[in-house]
């Protein structure tokens, strides 16, 4: 209709426009073609060439409009600017679950959820109701837009089920994933080729049908689902899952465009009286389904499916740059941060803010945590609002401030904001006086700019960030304290530095920052950790200051409440838990090579295999799901993953994660061992099991546990087999046990200035060395057993406050001495609030450290049960008999070759053996036994022998 006014209710005059008639012109007074102002009408263009495609050959209409393009500036371009981008006044959209969304906005992340028994990829870990349902709130946790269900399996050779059997397991799943309270605001996609499965998934919820056949191998498919009046995922095959890896479905010529011939001739649609034709689909959503695929196996020689993940995610990222709109992965979270970054890069520039003098300007660059990415950026949206802070007597009053720098003003690059490091810049008055020495910190290349997008900022929090040195804050917390970060606090630290050690450590932060080999948290962990030692943090105890702890501190193991008797209740106790063993140890003290937990402890059982069966029992006895996380160390990572894919059928989820990996430090010079040309693995290490916390955080994992209702975590050595599940123990609780003469080296917890904390043997001053090794005054000894509350871990971490005593470990390697800092887990215990010690009996701390313990528990002492190592009853003595063995025995395969069989010991109280001595089969040892082999001599105890109470230098001894 035009826009003159007529008679209301009245005939209007009507303004026709013909935009362009084929090639055809006209010029006359009244008419004009092509119109003189097409050039202003993409509204009306954009929308017809998504229908008209691109088929120039046969259609005049769409020849013209594409060879329109090259004139007035290219209106193909002009018009994907303006219906396009954050700032663009189009959209494309997609007609689902009830309302209109934009689908060019961003990359939706579809996430993958295997039910099928033989997936390809998952290997069913999937196919029950409940792992289908933890695994769906993980999928929507780690940010997918929209998470596919797919119960039948397509990989090559597939066994194919029928509707029926494929609905029956779908159906369950899906009900219960509709109900979720995570899938507002998210879609559900249902993976299948049968039009029977999509027409009753769609009654039961699904948004989206994804055919992986593109109607192909159900020719009522595309009819139902155009009934269905939802969007329908035409997806590309060459034959079936029992035919597509023959040889004339693997070749290609142009494989782009023998997969869009294919795959747009292949596709129909039959609706009411249209009948079948051709349908354009030039501007329709293209999805990439590229995750984990044998392909990406064989260009990177990983046969295992699960381990081409950093594949994928370089796929996608090509996939997501070349214009893809939606992207299918196995692994939401780390393919959501290569579409995170592509919306960073699309933001629209901003403008340049003008600057006086670049000598008036520092940069603090702080670390923060990724969070959802949704209708927020960042927990402060796009960008802060610039604000000018004038010296008010009453602001600073009211805010508690001590002294404040005049006229800061705050200003954030947005696309800084987006990415991991959040960029702040302060601008100084150039009315005050600034020397060069006032510049902290140096100016990193970050662009300047003012976004369109303003928020309010916290007043305090911009006076902090202001000037960390020259401002000081009240003691109440800030409100930004979720960006509070190690940055920060390493320039918190540097303040106490002496000019030298600042100076040592500013060149140290620049041999670091070329170390390619870890990531920007691992630089800024390990800067961290060596300021607060340089700081001197790691100084020793003031041992007047050390008290025993009290019963109040440290509570006995028989006075904790018992286990709950209704079974629901451990139930719902147990679905809160998690179990995380410290997998970072090599075995090759013991003469083994790969991660010590795959040592063999009894029956071919090893401690991993141990660990599984226990949580196995304890799953199934209370049909809970205690789920398995392994921290890893760079030594044993790639060993493990592929050590775990044994247990892809067990009926608990197995999940892995690095601890950081640091470099060595040059004692000579203080520079990282690999920047010197050691690039080798011997110039890292892993900063102890303290790292666990950040770790775990910094992993995903922390977030994804406490998306599932987790709340507490046990963690333990993997090589205790003492360390088991119990459920007397409550949350945020550290186990000790009686000290015997084995553990006098071992931390001990103490009251120190009013607090619970661990002391370490390194934190001992060399005087009192012999003094903690009492088993008189330091009667107990730490396990290393934490029960801790996730969430108390999650506001810790957050927060940067787990200051752990550090602790340094000097090395040498090749001949360099080196140093390394590390700390302890255990030493977190003084910054959980109530938490206590449980003085555990000798039962919950089994280790095995040398092939001495390893004699222990492969003997009759000890019985082997559903995973449990336990105590055997007929030993009367309540200690284990201290054994030492000679060099001989150091190595597992050489304690192995000597012993025909494991000598029963049930009755032993001290055994010594050095020398070259072999034991033969059914030996038995009582009382104290001392066996020394003759130099040259070998020494060989007969079977059967029994030898009580002697000592033994030769066979005439026996």
């Amino acid at each position: 209709m035009g826009r003159t006014a007529g008679i209301r209710y009245g005939p209007r005059p009507i303004d026709l426009d013909i935009l362009f008639y084929g090639d055809q012109t006209v010029d006359t007074d009244t008419l004009r073609i092509p119109h003189e102002r097409i050039w202003e009408r993409p509204f009306v263009l954009g929308p017809l060439t998504d229908v008209l495609g691109h088929d120039t050959e046969n259609n005049d209409v769409a020849r013209f409009w594409h060879d329109s393009s090259g004139f007035s500036g290219g209106i193909f371009e002009a018009w994907e600017k303006k219906k396009s981008g954050p700032g663009g006044i189009m959209r494309r959209v997609l007609p689902v679950a009830g309302e209109l969304r934009d689908w060019c906005g961003k990359t939706w992340v579809m996430g993958v959820l295997n039910l099928n028994p033989d997936s390809f990829s998952d290997r069913g870990k999937f196919a029950d109701v409940k792992s289908a349902v933890d695994r769906a709130r993980l999928i929507l946790a780690d940010g997918a837009d929209i998470i596919d269900i797919g119960a039948q399996s397509t990989r090559p050779m597939a066994e194919k089920l029928s509707p029926e059997q494929e609905l029956s397991r779908l159906i369950s799943v899906l009900d219960v994933v509709v109900d979720l309270p995570e899938i507002e605001g998210k879609l559900i996609s249902v993976d299948t080729f049968y039009s029977e499965v999509a027409s009753e998934a769609a009654k039961h919820g699904a948004n989206i049908v994804n055919d992986v056949s593109g109607g192909r191998l159900d020719p009522d498919m595309h009819k139902v689902v155009a009934g269905l009046e939802i969007p329908y995922v035409a997806m590309h095959i060459r034959g079936d899952p029992s035919t597509m890896q023959n040889s004339e479905n693997l070749s290609y010529g142009d494989v782009c465009a023998d997969v869009a011939r294919e795959l747009f001739n292949g596709l129909k649609y039959i609706r009411g009286e249209i009948g079948k034709r051709r349908l354009a689909v030039s501007r329709v959503p293209l999805l990439l389904g590229v995750s984990r695929k044998r392909f990406l196996g064989e260009i990177c020689s990983q046969p295992n499916a699960a381990q081409r993940d950093a594949a994928t995610v370089a796929c996608v990222a090509a996939g997501v740059f070349g214009g893809a709109n939606i992207v299918r992965v196995h692994n939401v979270r780390d393919n959501r941060d290569v579409v995170r970054i592509w919306m960073w890069y699309q933001l629209p520039e901003f403008s340049e803010f003008e600057i006086i003098d670049k000598d008036l300007i520092f940069f603090i660059c702080y670390e923060y945590p990724y969070t959802r990415f949704d209708k927020q950026f960042t927990w402060y949206n796009v960008a802060i609002k610039c604000a000018t802070i004038t010296p008010d007597e009453a602001r600073v009053e009211e805010f508690g401030l001590k002294s404040m720098w005049k006229s800061p003003q705050l200003v954030c690059s947005s696309k800084f904001q987006i990415s991991k490091k959040l960029a702040l810049m302060m601008i100084r008055s150039v009315k005050q006086q600034i020397t060069a020495d006032d510049i902290d910190f140096e100016l990193s290349g970050a662009r300047i700019a003012c976004s369109r997008y303003h928020i309010e900022f916290n007043f305090r929090a911009t006076a902090t960030l202001s000037n960390p040195r020259g401002i000081e804050c009240s003691t109440s917390k800030p409100s930004w304290n979720r960006m509070h970060t190690q940055s920060l606090d390493m320039a918190a630290a540097a303040v106490s530095l002496s000019s030298a050690d600042a100076e040592k450590l500013a060149a140290l932060k620049s041999d670091v920052a070329t170390l390619n080999q870890i990531s920007e948290n691992e630089k800024s962990g390990f800067i961290n950790l060596v300021a607060r030692y340089l700081s001197g943090e790691a100084q020793h105890v003031e041992w007047s200051k050390i008290q025993t702890p009290t019963d109040e501190v440290v509570v006995p193991y028989d006075t904790l409440a018992p286990v709950p008797e209704d079974a629901a209740e451990t139930k719902k106790l147990l679905d809160k838990l998690v179990v995380l063993k410290l997998n970072g140890g090599l075995g090759t003290t013991m003469g083994c090579t790969g991660p010590k937990s795959v040592i063999e402890v009894r029956n071919g059982l090893t401690f991993l295999d141990l660990i599984v069966i226990q949580i196995e029992t304890l799953n199934a006895k209370y049909g809970c799901n205690v789920p398995l996380l392994l921290m890893n160390s760079f030594n044993t990572h790639d060993d493990t993953l592929k050590i775990v894919e044994k247990y892809a059928k067990s009926n608990i989820d197995i999940h892995t994660f690095n601890q950081s990996q640091y470099p060595r430090l040059v004692v000579e010079d203080f520079k990282p061992l690999p920047s010197k040309g050691n690039t080798s693995k011997d110039g890292w290490y892993p900063p102890g099991h303290g790292d666990v916390f950040p770790s775990l955080k910094n992993s995903g994992k922390l977030d994804a546990l406490l998306s599932q209702g987790k709340e507490y975590v046990f963690v333990a050595n993997s090589d205790n087999l003492g360390a088991v599940v119990d459920l007397s123990i409550l949350p945020n609780q550290q186990l000790v046990t009686p000290k015997t003469l084995a553990d006098v080296k071992g931390g001990t917890l103490i009251s120190y200035e009013g607090k619970v904390q661990l002391l370490e043997i390194a934190q001992v001053p060399d005087e009192h060395v012999n003094e903690f090794k009492s088993i008189e005054k330091f009667k107990i000894f730490n396990t290393n057993n934490l029960w801790v509350n996730l969430k108390a871990i999650d506001r810790l971490v957050q927060g940067d406050s787990l200051k752990m005593e550090i602790i340094p470990n000097p090395k040498e390697v090749d001949g360099v001495k080196v140093l390394q800092l590390e700390t302890a887990a255990g030493a977190a215990i003084k910054f959980f609030d109530h938490a206590i010690g449980i003085n555990v009996p000798r039962s919950r701390f089994l280790p095995v450290k040398a092939t001495s313990d390893l004699l222990l528990v492969q003997s009759d002492l000890y019985t082997l049960s559903d995973g449990f190592v336990t105590r055997n009853p007929a030993r009367s003595n309540p200690a284990n008999p201290s054994i030492e063995l000679g060099p001989e025995f150091k190595k597992v395969a050489n304690f192995l070759s000597r012993f025909k069989s494991i000598p029963s010991i049930i009755d032993l109280d001290s055994l010594k053996v050095t020398g070259d001595v072999w034991f033969g089969t059914g030996v038995t040892l009582k009382g104290k036994v001392t066996i020394a082999a003759k130099s040259g001599v070998k020494l060989e105890i007969p079977d059967g022998a029994v030898i009580a109470d002697k000592e033994i230098n030769g066979p005439e001894d026996i």
